[in-house]
């Protein structure tokens, strides 16, 4: 049996990347491991981590700026054998148990500035290289960033694994219309409309997709585009200049509920991001029955595989063409709405936990 902390204090209330998969792994960990203890260290007490009946004991850290000397010596005192760190950045101070980190994409090492604050990429950059090489074992959560992993930073093959994230089951057909009502009138949405999902930052590549629906829109009538999410530390104030021109709704942070409404609401999930390391809206969109246009690079094709329409993220017309044609070729949608179906059957986090938890079963032979 293992001591297994996990560092959960990502978790917020407002679901970010790291802290949704944090919360489903330790959903999936609950379900496939009776064996070992969990230790779950957050900045808070978060009322949904008490739901989790795998938490044994819950750390309240206030210490975030002393993380370095003061949190090694926590694990240290808690007999820890395992120290699992979600958001990849590992403590200078190093002791003896072992290290597995996940890496959801390196974005701010290969683009620097246009993907984060300046501070940030920097403070990143210098960690991230002494995290690496500190780990015993790094999960990547697809095969584009391992491979980015092991080039960029020259690791052993063997070091690295691939785990893919999970589709939650609350991503699904609805069958209460009436609550897709409700919500399509409290933020004015008409159908048809364009649905996108993440947070607004430049590399989700919106001017463009902007561009794209005017041009869908000159050939479309009574076309909306519906933009989901937080603004990004870098976010774009011309898109706030398209939004006032009129038929560009955009919403903020929406609950996971709410989003998954919309997704059953819309004719066309568009999601033409210039970097991802993963792309779980590609999958959640497919799980509620919306077909799906993404970008021919890095994770997406992966995640995607036949059932999306591929294009050129920096094309404009490849954009347009690829929802014009889902909208207009009734067949060719539901075709491609079946074959999302399959695909994000295939992506489970029951699966992401009980790969976990043989990588974690694989430190005994380091």
């Amino acid at each position: 049996m293992f001591k297994i902390a996990i560092d959960a204090r990502s978790v917020t209330e407002i679901k970010t990347g790291v802290g949704n998969y944090i919360l489903n792994l330790i959903n999936g960990l609950k379900e496939v491991d009776k064996e070992n203890k969990f230790i779950i260290y957050t900045e808070k007490t978060r009322h949904f981590l008490k739901k989790i009946s795998v938490v044994s004991k819950v750390f309240r850290i206030l210490f975030y700026f002393y993380d370095n000397f003061i949190f090694p010596f926590v694990l240290l005192l808690d007999r820890i054998d395992i120290y699992h760190c979600p958001a990849f950045i590992l403590p200078l101070i190093n002791f003896k148990y072992k290290k597995v980190i996940t890496i959801a994409d390196l974005g701010f090492y290969a683009y620097g500035n246009d993907f984060s604050k300046k501070w940030h990429s920097r403070h990143l950059k210098f960690m991230l290289p002494m995290s690496i090489k500190k780990a015993d074992k790094i999960i990547a959560i697809s095969e584009s960033t391992r491979r980015q992993i092991i080039e960029i930073f020259n690791v052993p093959e063997g070091k690295v694994k691939t785990i893919y994230l999970g589709v939650s089951e609350k991503y699904r057909i609805l069958e209460d219309k009436a609550k897709i009502g409700y919500l399509l009138d409290k933020y004015r949405i008409k159908q048809p409309f364009i649905l996108f999902v993440g947070n607004l930052d430049p590399r989700k590549n919106l001017l463009r997709l902007i561009s794209a629906f005017h041009n869908v829109k000159s050939k479309i009538n009574n076309l909306q585009l519906v933009i989901i999410g937080n603004r990004g530390e870098l976010f774009q104030e011309d898109i706030l200049k398209e939004v006032n021109k009129g038929d560009i709704v955009l919403t903020g942070y929406l609950k996971e509920d709410d989003v998954v409404c919309l997704y059953n609401a819309a004719a066309v999930f568009v999601f033409p991001s210039l970097y991802e390391g993963f792309g779980l809206p590609i999958l959640e969109a497919m799980a509620c029955g919306c077909p799906v246009v993404t970008s021919d690079v890095f994770s997406m094709p992966e995640v995607a595989g036949d059932a999306a329409i591929l294009i050129n993220p920096e094309s404009i017309d490849e954009i347009s063409s690829a929802i014009i044609r889902i909208i207009e070729d009734d067949k060719f949608r539901e075709n491609l709405i079946q074959k999302g179906f399959k695909r994000a059957k295939k992506f489970n986090w029951k699966k992401t936990a009980s790969e976990t938890l043989a990588v974690y079963d694989s430190l005994n032979s380091i």
